[in-house]
């Protein structure tokens, strides 16, 4: 995982005579800066940053703006679903790995288009679909060091299988074999 970023200013104003970028650390520090019209910066450490793009510093139309940067590589996004049957439970179970701190919010969308309430904020929900088809579930993790990151995956839902046996109806007497064949 990478500690590097890249931040462009997205004005196009034709205004935008100088740029200064200041990156300051959790203490408070500003520990880099940059006249270029974009900020390339690699952290050494993890920890929550801001930075600071302040642009024709100095002149009578001067403006700045800061962010903050959360620098904590490793978040990695996942989960698994069991059971696919319309009308019955979904089972969706939490896989994510969080690198640093731990997961404190899960946001799930069940993909089921037309509904607002196939939602859910619980880290292992389940959802009964109403409807076969392709569907696209969305799960968005954020952490407790402040990192969010979202997965997307596609199931598709099923009916219950139709079944049908070989025959109408037959006799069977007691201690009479009979082999079922159902399609």
């Amino acid at each position: 995982n990478s500690r590097s970023i890249g931040i462009t200013n997205q004005s196009n104003s034709p205004l935008v005579k100088t740029y200064e970028w200041e990156v300051i650390n959790p203490a408070g520090s500003v520990i880099y800066t940059s006249t270029n019209p974009t900020l390339n910066y690699t952290f050494n450490t993890n920890g929550t940053y801001t930075t600071r793009l302040t642009v024709n510093k100095g002149e009578m139309c001067s403006d700045s703006t800061t962010a903050k940067i959360f620098v904590y590589p490793g978040l990695v996004p996942n989960f698994t679903f069991d059971g696919i049957c319309i009308h019955k439970p979904t089972i969706f179970t939490d896989k994510t790995i969080p690198g640093t701190g731990s997961v404190n919010s899960w946001t799930w969308d069940f993909g089921q288009l037309g509904y607002n309430s196939d939602t859910s904020s619980l880290q292992n929900p389940d959802y009964a679909y109403p409807a076969a088809g392709v569907k696209t579930a969305r799960l968005i993790v954020t952490t407790t060091t402040g990192c969010r990151d979202t997965i997307f995956k596609t199931l598709t839902t099923i009916d219950k299988p139709f079944i049908t046996f070989g025959f109408y109806d037959t006799l069977v007497c007691v201690n009479d074999r009979l082999q079922l064949l159902a399609n």
